[in-house]
């Protein structure tokens, strides 16, 4: 195909045209070919803090981050052969879909690219990013107490707002604190805002449940009761030459474009004439 292009364009580009585009083709199915045929791929656990080997690459799963989306990433370190870098794989919980949303960090290559894909937290749950509190009930977090006394709801244009009612008693002192959560009745990302303690930290409410009248609320001092037995499980793959599989579709792209620029000469040559 590329001897045959090479020679229709030698003759003329609009002969060469019609050869370009076949070429596309078997750039893209050798592409497609070589991918499929010698990827590699492999699940691997990843306790929270510790060094796992996975397709020749070490990573460490870091914990997990809220994204400027609003949505969590898992946050992985990757030490390999050819590069070191840090991977940002989406990895939420939906309360829509009462399921994680997972997205994977792509790492691309000139030869490969390289899939990091969250599958599960093992032995993690929703609650896993905040603590759980019924109303009325009393949790101690680090230095702090904490007692959720339940929530005032505010209805209006089309969207409804949670504020959350809680007392913090640390140092003799008790404060109140009253983060928000807002959502949209026709969907869409809700809005957090959170509320702060005097000595630094932040209290925000994670998830709400209208059954029970329970709150999740991601806190100071969670990290030191729960996170480091934190575990997620990922798949590692890679795809071989797949850039070979875009280089054919902008050459096909491109053979496109040029067949449409050619019949369009044609046919103003043929009004011309007439």
């Amino acid at each position: 195909n590329y001897s045959a292009t090479v020679k229709g364009f030698r003759a003329s580009w609009k002969h060469g045209v019609a050869y370009l585009g076949h070429m596309g083709v078997s750039v893209l199915l050798i592409g497609v070919i070589l991918s499929s045929g010698y990827g590699k791929s492999t699940q691997v656990q990843l306790p929270k803090g510790q060094s796992v080997d996975a397709l020749g690459y070490q990573m460490t799963f870091e914990g997990m981050q809220r994204g400027s989306d609003g949505k969590d990433l898992a946050v992985i370190a990757v030490k390999g052969p050819d590069r070191t870098f840090t991977a940002r794989a989406h990895f939420f919980w939906s309360e829509y879909n009462q399921g994680y949303m997972k997205n994977p960090h792509i790492e691309r290559f000139a030869h490969k690219d390289l899939y990091i894909s969250p599958l599960e937290m093992m032995g993690d749950d929703p609650n896993a990013h905040g603590v759980k509190f019924l109303p009325g009930e009393t949790k101690q977090l680090g230095q702090a107490k904490y007692t959720f006394e339940g929530f005032t709801p505010e209805m209006g244009d089309g969207k409804m707002k949670l504020t959350a009612n809680l007392t913090a008693e640390q140092g003799g002192r008790t404060v109140p604190l009253h983060p928000t959560f807002e959502v949209q009745m026709g969907g869409g990302q809700p809005v957090i805002t959170p509320d702060y303690m005097p000595g630094g930290g932040q209290v925000s409410i994670v998830s709400a449940s209208p059954q029970d009248g329970s709150v999740v609320l991601s806190m100071p001092g969670m990290d030191q009761t729960q996170g480091q037995s934190q575990i997620l499980a990922v798949e590692v793959s890679t795809k071989p030459f797949i850039n070979l599989v875009w280089l054919g579709a902008l050459v096909m792209l491109l053979s496109t474009s040029l067949v449409v620029f050619r019949r369009a000469e044609d046919v103003r040559r043929e009004q011309a004439a007439a």
